[in-house]
Order: C-alpha cells, then structure tokens, then sequence
C-alpha cells in the first residue's frame, strides 16, 4: 500500500503517519481488531523523483508506534498500536520521497509493509 503526504517545506519538521489499520486498506496487509505493532518497525529511504545523495537525512529521529488512538484529517480513529509515527525534517525542495515502513505484529503470521511518499518544496 502506498500514500501521498501532504508536501512539506524543507525549512519544516514534521511527524508523518503511516496507517496499518484495517479502515486503511481492503486488502490483507491490514491489522485487524485486537492485532497492534511490535518491535521496532525498520525505515528505509529512497528518492522517488529527483536527486539527493543521501535521502535518509530526512529523517528526524526514531519513529514510533502509537501509544493511543490518532485521529486523522479526514475524521477516522486509527485504534491505539495500528499507526507509526516517523519524525522527518529538511529534505531537498523538487525531491519526492519514498519512505517505507516494515513492522512485525502481534499476529506472529504477519509482517506488514507501508510506503509514503513525502514531497518537499521550498515556499
């Protein structure tokens, strides 16, 4: 599953939500009710569309999985343990970012896959 984040500015730091819920997707790579994150999800950036020599910078820390229920800008709960959180700053402006996200869950069957893309912009 991939998403589009809104664009950020290269002077920004902002947290980017990645959705392993079911309401996120119709698909099997969901968790389902009673199923959260474990571990320590692993991050990897690659450029999309432009150039950077070192597109990890981007990323603004350790991420984490969620400790309580998120509401998102459309209104939808993502229950508490379903979503990761991904700091991230800077960037180069015109370079789009693919970010994924790889966690291991509670349902020891499944291991879960989510990538953003993350567009930067200079205003």
């Amino acid at each position: 599953m991939s998403q589009l984040f809104d664009s950020k500015d290269a002077a920004e730091k902002v947290v980017l939500t990645f959705d392993f819920s079911a309401a996120a997707t119709t698909d099997a790579g969901a968790l389902q009710s009673g199923e959260t994150l474990t571990g320590t999800p692993t991050v990897t950036v690659s450029v999309a569309d432009g150039a950077d020599a070192s597109p990890s910078s981007v990323l603004n820390g350790a991420g984490a999985v969620s400790s309580g229920p998120i509401t998102t800008d459309s209104g939808a709960i993502i229950p508490t343990g379903q979503a990761f959180l991904q700091p991230v700053q800077a960037g180069v402006a015109g370079v789009n970012y693919s970010i994924k996200v790889v966690a291991t869950t509670t349902n020891s069957q499944k291991t879960l896959a989510r990538v953003g893309v993350l567009p930067v912009v200079s205003a």
